[in-house]
Protein backbone atom coordinates (compact mmCIF):
# COMPACT_ATOMS: atom_id res chain seq x y z
CA UNK A 1 0.00 0.00 0.00
CA UNK A 2 2.76 2.34 1.11
CA UNK A 3 4.46 1.88 -2.40
CA UNK A 4 0.92 3.26 -4.34
CA UNK A 5 2.07 6.60 -2.48
CA UNK A 6 5.48 6.64 -2.11
CA UNK A 7 8.88 5.11 -2.61
CA UNK A 8 12.03 6.25 -2.77
CA UNK A 9 13.08 4.46 -6.42
CA UNK A 10 10.63 6.74 -7.76
CA UNK A 11 11.49 10.05 -6.11
CA UNK A 12 15.13 9.56 -7.21
CA UNK A 13 13.76 9.51 -10.52
CA UNK A 14 11.75 12.35 -9.98
CA UNK A 15 14.20 13.77 -8.24
CA UNK A 16 16.94 13.48 -11.58
CA UNK A 17 14.93 14.87 -13.81
CA UNK A 18 13.71 17.90 -12.16
CA UNK A 19 17.40 18.37 -11.32
CA UNK A 20 18.15 18.35 -15.05
CA UNK A 21 15.45 20.68 -15.78
CA UNK A 22 16.73 23.23 -12.96
CA UNK A 23 20.16 22.84 -14.87
CA UNK A 24 18.61 23.53 -18.22
CA UNK A 25 16.54 26.97 -16.45
CA UNK A 26 18.47 27.79 -13.44
CA UNK A 27 21.83 27.46 -15.75
CA UNK A 28 23.32 31.06 -16.43
CA UNK A 29 20.87 33.19 -13.38
CA UNK A 30 22.46 30.44 -10.98
CA UNK A 31 25.65 31.00 -12.13
CA UNK A 32 25.38 34.74 -11.78
CA UNK A 33 23.98 34.63 -8.29
CA UNK A 34 26.16 31.72 -6.61
CA UNK A 35 29.56 34.01 -8.09
CA UNK A 36 28.04 37.14 -6.98
CA UNK A 37 30.47 37.61 -4.38
CA UNK A 38 33.41 37.05 -6.56
CA UNK A 39 31.91 38.93 -9.35
CA UNK A 40 31.96 42.06 -7.11
CA UNK A 41 34.94 41.69 -6.07
CA UNK A 42 36.32 41.66 -10.01
CA UNK A 43 34.29 45.11 -9.65
CA UNK A 44 36.31 46.51 -6.92
CA UNK A 45 39.75 45.23 -8.54
CA UNK A 46 38.93 46.91 -11.83
CA UNK A 47 38.10 50.36 -9.88
CA UNK A 48 41.34 49.85 -7.81
CA UNK A 49 42.99 49.89 -11.52
CA UNK A 50 41.39 52.40 -13.20
CA UNK A 51 40.50 55.21 -10.32
CA UNK A 52 43.53 54.39 -7.89
CA UNK A 53 41.37 53.76 -5.14
CA UNK A 54 43.97 51.54 -3.56
CA UNK A 55 42.17 51.31 -0.08
CA UNK A 56 38.67 50.61 -1.52
CA UNK A 57 38.16 46.77 -0.30
CA UNK A 58 35.03 44.61 -0.09
CA UNK A 59 34.88 43.50 3.12
CA UNK A 60 33.01 41.08 5.27
CA UNK A 61 29.71 43.72 5.91
CA UNK A 62 29.88 44.05 2.23
CA UNK A 63 29.94 40.38 1.16
CA UNK A 64 27.59 39.61 3.66
CA UNK A 65 25.18 41.95 1.82
CA UNK A 66 25.87 40.43 -1.29
CA UNK A 67 25.21 37.35 0.33
CA UNK A 68 21.85 38.18 1.46
CA UNK A 69 20.64 39.69 -1.70
CA UNK A 70 21.96 36.70 -3.61
CA UNK A 71 19.61 34.48 -0.74
CA UNK A 72 16.41 36.40 -1.46
CA UNK A 73 17.11 36.65 -5.35
CA UNK A 74 17.78 33.02 -4.62
CA UNK A 75 14.36 32.65 -3.18
CA UNK A 76 12.40 34.35 -5.47
CA UNK A 77 13.73 33.31 -8.71
CA UNK A 78 14.12 29.80 -8.64
CA UNK A 79 10.51 28.20 -7.97
CA UNK A 80 9.34 29.96 -11.08
CA UNK A 81 11.94 29.02 -13.22
CA UNK A 82 12.04 25.31 -12.25
CA UNK A 83 8.35 24.95 -11.93
CA UNK A 84 6.45 27.81 -13.35
CA UNK A 85 5.88 25.76 -16.84
CA UNK A 86 3.96 23.75 -15.15
CA UNK A 87 0.36 25.68 -15.32
CA UNK A 88 1.24 26.24 -19.03
CA UNK A 89 -0.48 23.27 -20.97
CA UNK A 90 2.34 21.45 -22.84
CA UNK A 91 4.79 21.44 -20.03
CA UNK A 92 1.90 20.89 -17.54
CA UNK A 93 0.79 17.89 -19.46
CA UNK A 94 4.10 16.31 -19.42
CA UNK A 95 4.29 16.69 -15.68
CA UNK A 96 1.20 15.11 -14.56
CA UNK A 97 2.24 12.24 -16.76
CA UNK A 98 4.99 11.43 -15.15
CA UNK A 99 5.17 8.39 -13.79
CA UNK A 100 5.40 9.13 -9.89
CA UNK A 101 2.89 10.38 -6.88
CA UNK A 102 1.74 13.40 -5.69
CA UNK A 103 3.61 12.75 -2.53
CA UNK A 104 6.90 11.98 -4.59
CA UNK A 105 6.31 15.33 -7.40
CA UNK A 106 5.81 17.58 -4.27
CA UNK A 107 8.81 16.40 -2.34
CA UNK A 108 11.15 16.46 -4.88
CA UNK A 109 9.50 20.60 -5.81
CA UNK A 110 10.40 21.33 -2.07
CA UNK A 111 14.22 19.49 -2.40
CA UNK A 112 15.08 21.60 -4.97
CA UNK A 113 13.68 25.03 -4.15
CA UNK A 114 14.27 24.42 -0.86
CA UNK A 115 17.39 22.49 -0.34
CA UNK A 116 19.50 20.96 -3.03
CA UNK A 117 19.71 24.51 -4.93
CA UNK A 118 20.03 27.06 -2.38
CA UNK A 119 22.80 24.48 -0.30
CA UNK A 120 24.85 24.11 -3.71
CA UNK A 121 24.73 28.50 -4.67
CA UNK A 122 26.30 28.86 -0.77
CA UNK A 123 28.52 26.21 -1.12
CA UNK A 124 29.93 27.95 -4.69
CA UNK A 125 29.86 31.44 -2.70
CA UNK A 126 31.81 30.71 0.49
CA UNK A 127 33.96 28.79 -1.12
CA UNK A 128 35.10 31.23 -3.78
CA UNK A 129 34.52 33.63 -0.71
CA UNK A 130 36.94 31.73 1.37
CA UNK A 131 39.17 31.49 -2.05
CA UNK A 132 39.16 35.12 -2.41
CA UNK A 133 40.10 36.30 1.26
CA UNK A 134 42.99 33.77 1.08
CA UNK A 135 44.47 35.60 -2.16
CA UNK A 136 43.67 38.89 -1.20
CA UNK A 137 43.89 39.44 2.97
CA UNK A 138 42.66 42.80 2.59
CA UNK A 139 39.24 41.22 2.59
CA UNK A 140 38.84 40.00 5.91
CA UNK A 141 37.97 37.14 7.54
CA UNK A 142 36.34 34.77 5.23
CA UNK A 143 32.34 35.19 5.75
CA UNK A 144 31.63 31.88 6.80
CA UNK A 145 33.83 31.63 10.11
CA UNK A 146 32.04 35.23 10.49
CA UNK A 147 28.72 33.85 10.41
CA UNK A 148 29.67 31.16 13.03
CA UNK A 149 26.42 29.62 14.41
CA UNK A 150 24.37 32.45 12.63
CA UNK A 151 24.76 30.41 9.72
CA UNK A 152 22.04 28.48 10.30
CA UNK A 153 19.42 31.82 10.26
CA UNK A 154 20.21 31.19 6.66
CA UNK A 155 17.31 28.55 7.27
CA UNK A 156 14.61 31.30 7.78
CA UNK A 157 14.20 31.52 4.43
CA UNK A 158 13.06 28.54 3.70
CA UNK A 159 9.35 29.66 3.92
CA UNK A 160 9.90 32.20 1.72
CA UNK A 161 11.41 30.04 -0.89
CA UNK A 162 7.82 27.36 -0.59
CA UNK A 163 5.60 30.68 -0.70
CA UNK A 164 7.13 31.43 -4.07
CA UNK A 165 6.79 27.93 -5.19
CA UNK A 166 3.56 28.00 -4.54
CA UNK A 167 2.84 30.75 -6.36
CA UNK A 168 4.80 29.61 -9.08
CA UNK A 169 2.35 26.62 -9.61
CA UNK A 170 -0.54 28.28 -8.94
CA UNK A 171 -0.60 31.90 -10.63
CA UNK A 172 -0.69 31.63 -14.20
CA UNK A 173 1.22 34.73 -15.37
CA UNK A 174 3.73 37.55 -12.84
CA UNK A 175 3.62 35.04 -10.46
CA UNK A 176 6.51 36.44 -8.42
CA UNK A 177 4.51 39.66 -8.82
CA UNK A 178 1.45 38.28 -7.26
CA UNK A 179 3.29 35.75 -4.88
CA UNK A 180 5.12 39.28 -3.59
CA UNK A 181 1.43 41.19 -3.03
CA UNK A 182 0.26 38.63 -1.36
CA UNK A 183 3.07 38.25 0.90
CA UNK A 184 2.63 42.09 1.81
CA UNK A 185 -1.08 41.81 1.98
CA UNK A 186 -0.27 38.92 4.40
CA UNK A 187 1.84 40.83 6.44
CA UNK A 188 -0.38 43.68 6.78
CA UNK A 189 -2.78 41.73 7.82
CA UNK A 190 -0.62 39.87 10.42
CA UNK A 191 0.50 43.06 11.86
CA UNK A 192 -3.22 44.63 12.61
CA UNK A 193 -3.87 41.41 14.13
CA UNK A 194 -0.50 41.60 15.97
CA UNK A 195 -1.01 45.08 16.73
CA UNK A 196 -4.50 44.66 18.05
CA UNK A 197 -3.21 41.20 20.27
CA UNK A 198 -0.41 42.85 22.26
CA UNK A 199 -1.93 45.96 23.03
CA UNK A 200 -4.21 44.17 25.47
CA UNK A 201 -0.99 42.73 27.19
CA UNK A 202 1.89 43.59 28.80
CA UNK A 203 4.59 42.69 26.37
CA UNK A 204 7.47 43.83 29.06
CA UNK A 205 7.07 40.15 30.44
CA UNK A 206 7.88 38.76 26.79
CA UNK A 207 11.98 38.47 26.71
CA UNK A 208 14.23 38.18 23.98
CA UNK A 209 14.72 34.44 24.37
CA UNK A 210 10.84 33.70 24.64
CA UNK A 211 10.33 35.69 21.41
CA UNK A 212 12.92 34.18 19.47
CA UNK A 213 11.27 30.47 20.54
CA UNK A 214 7.81 31.88 19.58
CA UNK A 215 9.04 33.01 16.23
CA UNK A 216 11.18 29.27 15.34
CA UNK A 217 8.18 27.54 16.07
CA UNK A 218 5.78 29.84 14.11
CA UNK A 219 8.02 30.07 10.81
CA UNK A 220 8.13 25.94 11.21
CA UNK A 221 3.93 25.97 11.35
CA UNK A 222 4.01 28.19 8.33
CA UNK A 223 6.55 26.11 6.53
CA UNK A 224 4.32 22.65 7.14
CA UNK A 225 1.53 24.95 6.14
CA UNK A 226 3.71 26.18 2.78
CA UNK A 227 4.36 22.33 2.10
CA UNK A 228 0.48 21.11 2.51
CA UNK A 229 -0.89 23.61 0.06
CA UNK A 230 2.38 22.53 -2.33
CA UNK A 231 1.08 19.07 -2.32
CA UNK A 232 -2.79 20.18 -2.13
CA UNK A 233 -1.83 21.97 -5.49
CA UNK A 234 -0.24 19.80 -6.81
CA UNK A 235 -2.99 17.04 -6.36
CA UNK A 236 -5.38 19.41 -8.15
CA UNK A 237 -3.24 20.84 -11.32
CA UNK A 238 -5.65 20.06 -14.37
CA UNK A 239 -4.93 20.71 -18.42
Amino acid sequence: MMERYFSFSRLGSVLKTDLQNARKNMGLSFLLMSTSGALTYLFVLILRWLAGWNELTLGGDARGFIFGVMIATLCIVTPARCYGSVTEVRAGRFFLLLPASVWEKSLSMILICAVVIPVAACAVYFGLDELLCLIDPSCGTPLLKLMGEEIWGITSAIPYSLTFLLGAIFFKKSKMAKTIGCILLFYMVGSILAGSFLGNIDIHFLDTATLSIDLSWFSGAMGLILMALIVWRVRTLQH
